[in-house]
């Protein structure tokens, strides 16, 4: 096959995402933005994220001595007050993890140490679905048993007052703050790609529910309708195991090396694609096949190439694969690759039984 030939054979679109793939290199070296953040920005993106983390840890523990001072007797404020307590948890996990992130690889640990964002994230899901689980099954219990609320009086400057009135401007009150940490948190996750901070956003965008349901049951206790308490207990339970469970797929997802995805839709992240177009577009590229799995919030890339006459010496050929896919994420922290002229044996990844060691 001649030259021409095989140049002939290379799509416009692919020719023009390796020519993006260059210059996406030379605007992260430059410090500017071309849909890939530049080292400034992520930098104040990472300052943020601190900044942020901080202050939604102490508005979270604020909030969780205030709701706990003013539960009294109600099911739905005992709830509420575990859920705000276990919000800590998650933000927690992303302060623990800063310095960890940044600790040099070792013997022990060659990779580095980038998973212990992932570590925290598990475990903060786990423990919601958990606790979740277990408040939803005691709200059930209560609201079968037909146990009323012990909701009292209290003296506050000298008035006496029906105490489920304090309940309900404490919940209306803790209802705000965490919408507006949400708007921040969500656009530094999606810069930094910090999914723990992510998932905290998320179940903050989603407290409105759990503290209207709170409201709505003390307004009908309120009423004379006792089982409004253990119907709002429910409802947040509900709200914690939905943050739970939802988080433990993600979690665990990460763990068995899913291909990256989007913070937002949980689809494969355009970088796949756009990895293996831009090794594609190389001229001496015949055909690949690309693996690239989330190391933490950072990407490790293994790429197969067969490559065709055009090619250079392999150490060329290597450096001009990494200068035209790494510039494409400032995530991309390591991309092996092999050439070879047996693609579909060398990069397929085995089971058991295709590996004959399936017991009969």
């Amino acid at each position: 096959m001649s030259v021409t030939t095989i140049a002939a054979e290379k799509t416009k679109e692919e020719r023009t995402r390796a020519s993006d793939a260059l210059s996406a290199k030379e605007s992260l070296s430059s410090g500017k933005s071309a849909g890939n953040p530049s080292k400034d920005e992520l930098k104040a993106g990472f300052k943020k994220m601190y900044r942020l983390s901080w202050l939604a840890l102490a508005y979270q523990i604020g909030a969780t001595i205030l709701v706990a001072f003013t539960a009294g007797g109600s099911q739905a404020m005992k709830t509420e007050w575990i859920e705000n307590a276990l919000a800590i948890i998650p933000i927690a996990g992303v302060l623990l993890t800063r310095n960890t992130e940044n600790w040099q690889p070792e013997k022990s640990h060659p990779f580095g140490h980038h998973r212990s964002g992932t570590i925290a994230f598990v475990a903060a899901a786990f423990t919601l679905a958990c606790v979740g689980t277990y408040l939803f099954c005691d709200s059930l219990i209560n609201l079968i048993r037909s146990e009323y609320p012990s909701i009292g009086g209290i003296t506050l400057f000298g008035y006496t007052f029906w105490h489920g009135w304090l309940m309900i401007g404490v919940m209306t009150f803790t209802a705000v703050p965490p919408m507006i940490l949400a708007r921040s948190k969500i656009s530094v996750a999606k810069l930094i790609h910090d999914k723990p901070l992510y998932a905290c956003a998320d179940m903050n965008r989603a407290n409105w529910l759990s503290n209207g349901a709170g409201v709505i049951g003390l307004v009908l206790v309120a009423s004379g309708f006792w089982w409004g308490d253990s119907l709002a207990a429910l409802v947040i339970s509900l709200d914690i195991m939905r943050d739970g469970y939802g988080n433990v797929v993600k979690s665990l997802s990460d763990v068995m090396d899913r291909h990256p995805v989007d913070l937002e839709t949980g689809r494969q992240h355009p970088i796949v694609g756009a990895v293996e177009s831009t090794v594609r577009a190389i001229p001496f590229v015949d055909d690949e096949r690309t693996l690239i799995r989330e190391h933490g919030r950072y990407l490790f890339a293994e790429i197969f190439i067969q490559p065709n006459e055009l090619m250079p010496p392999a150490t060329h050929a290597g450096r001009l694969v990494r200068e035209a896919v790494m510039p494409l994420d400032w995530r991309l922290q390591h991309a092996a690759i092999e050439f070879t002229d047996d693609l579909e044996s060398v990069s397929a990844v085995l089971t058991r039984k295709q590996l004959e060691i399936e017991p009969e």
